[in-house]
């Protein structure tokens, strides 16, 4: 038989050698005489007259795996190496069996487990089994993975999720399932009714091949490692169906998995113990849980089949419960503080809490101070703030910074929205930034003659003209304000407003302490 490490095309071009074998081509035949270097090429000839004589055919060294093909001759063969064994004429009519109408197909599938769960809501070992049922009905793939089925009627209680590594480390339970390490035996051993189950022995549980007697015949099983666990008559829970029928007797089916009677009573023992990393990547789902990541919502789902996953909106809406939410994470002690200002058992504790709250740093929150208070000059460098306030300069903006999270958002003032005021644009000067002060009879100082132009320009009074050249006065504006007498400081903050008299006012101080009813037509220059 050809060796099992020559890998070789599947082209067709049979070739024949001394030893009177057909190779499906000459690759298979160079592989064929690793373990036979006698061997010669032949004419075709000579192989089909020495199978003639021999009355049987001569099959060539083809590699056991199952991918069967039609002949044109009607005939079903395993491979296409397989198919020149019988005669080096016939061709390949088309991949599979053949297919014929008055019987139903039947389908070789190899026994990987790859679970399909399909549109007829059963569940399907691999892509092959479900390709197969499509020759006898219409279902298509679902999704992957197995189908969750509804057990509204039956009160299961959720089986935990286990916070378990990957690490391979296998453990012989006393039900005689091996467990990939220790922690996923104590998993087990909590989900277990019985309370029974402990460490047999390190290492893998001896495994039996089931096997079924038929007559005097014993003839093995071949079964797929779906699990899908029933409980039979004996009393005895299978990983299958297939398996049970294995067992050599004649069982038949109590009940599925989740009906827990005493004779079956190691049903929820058999559950396929879930095995998922950390990752974080966390899912929604329906039940309002947030799990690190879908391996731990499936695992969820297998004992819980009503949980399904939901948009992470979905979660977020029940966030800020009384009760904090049960989490998967490891019973371990090492604080972190959140942005929200509150402190989470770890950071695995955090990020299932809440999935929009980010770890501010390390250890416990720091107990909150009272705002210190902010001393600052009267610099007016205006900073316009990411809530759409205008600070006068940096200083006043750190000071509100320990209020609330304002950020900068440029230099300058901010632009006040004005869509509910009918007002002209502005006109946009060219000036220079040449620094000639001029004064202006509204008291206020213009870099140079240019600007001051163009504040005319803007003036509703049309009264605006040059006072002197220079800066003006820096006096404090002082009013009389009735007849108390009493003086009206301002300082030099530049957050200029036009005031109902049509006049531009530095600010709005300036404005009350012109000695009139006056009142905002808007911000910025009239």
């Amino acid at each position: 038989m050809a060796s099992s490490s020559c890998v070789c095309p599947r082209n067709k071009k049979p070739v024949c050698g001394s030893n009177g074998v057909i190779y499906y081509n000459s690759c298979l035949f160079e592989c064929g005489k690793k373990s036979n270097p006698e061997i010669i090429l032949k004419d075709l000839e000579f192989c089909e007259l020495k199978s003639k004589m021999d009355g049987l055919p001569i099959c060539p060294p083809c590699l056991l795996y199952e991918d069967p093909v039609c002949g044109t001759d009607g005939e079903d063969y395993s491979n296409m190496c397989n198919l020149i064994c019988v005669h080096p004429k016939v061709e390949v009519a088309y991949e599979g069996k053949c297919k014929w109408d008055e019987e139903e197909p039947i389908c070789a599938c190899t026994f990987e487990y790859q679970p399909i769960c399909g549109t007829d809501g059963n569940t399907y070992p691999n892509k092959c089994s479900l390709r197969c049922a499509q020759q006898r009905s219409t279902v298509e793939i679902k999704h992957e993975g197995t189908c969750r089925s509804k057990r509204e009627d039956i009160n299961v209680a959720d089986a935990p999720i286990c916070p378990c590594t990957a690490e391979l480390n296998p453990m012989c339970g006393t039900n005689g399932l091996t467990y990939p390490n220790p922690c996923m035996l104590n998993c087990a051993k909590k989900q277990s009714i019985s309370k029974s189950l402990d460490l047999l022995h390190e290492g893998e549980c001896e495994r039996k091949s089931a096997e079924v007697e038929k007559g005097a015949r014993v003839q093995a099983c071949a079964c797929g490692k779906e699990k899908n666990p029933v409980c039979a008559s004996n009393g005895v829970t299978y990983a299958n169906e297939c398996i049970m029928k294995c067992a050599g007797e004649q069982l038949s089916i109590v009940h599925g998995l989740f009906i827990v009677i005493v004779s079956c009573i190691s049903a929820v023992i058999a559950l396929p113990t879930c095995v998922c990393t950390r990752e974080q990547k966390p899912v929604c789902g329906s039940n309002g849980a947030i799990y690190n990541n879908k391996c731990q919502l499936d695992c969820a789902a297998a004992s819980n089949p009503d949980i399904t996953l939901e948009p992470m909106e979905n979660c977020q809406l029940r966030l800020k419960r009384q009760e904090p939410r049960l989490c998967p994470c490891p019973a371990i002690l090492d604080p972190v503080c959140g942005t929200d200002g509150l402190t989470y058992a770890n950071d695995c504790d955090l990020r299932c809490q809440d999935a929009n709250v980010d770890i501010a740093y390390k250890g416990e929150c720091r107990p909150k101070r009272e705002a210190p208070i902010c001393v600052c000059t009267f610099e007016y460098l205006p900073i316009c703030g990411t809530d759409g306030n205008t600070y006068p300069n940096k200083c006043s903006l750190r000071c509100a910074q320990q209020r609330s999270a304002v950020e900068m958002k440029h230099e300058g003032t901010c632009r006040a929205k004005r869509e509910d005021i009918n007002v002209a644009d502005a006109p946009i000067c060219p000036c220079t930034a040449e620094l000639n002060p001029m004064c202006g009879t509204n008291g206020l100082t213009y870099p140079n003659p240019c600007m001051l132009n163009c504040a005319k320009k803007q003036s509703i009074s049309k009264s605006l003209d040059l006072l002197h050249e220079g800066e003006c006065e820096t006096k404090p504006v002082e009013v009389v304000e009735g007849a108390g007498g009493d003086g009206c400081t301002c300082g030099k903050e530049r957050d200029p407003v036009c005031a109902s008299n049509g006049v531009t006012y530095a600010n709005e101080c300036i404005m009350n302490c012109a000695g009139e009813e006056l009142a905002i037509v808007h911000s910025g220059q009239c």
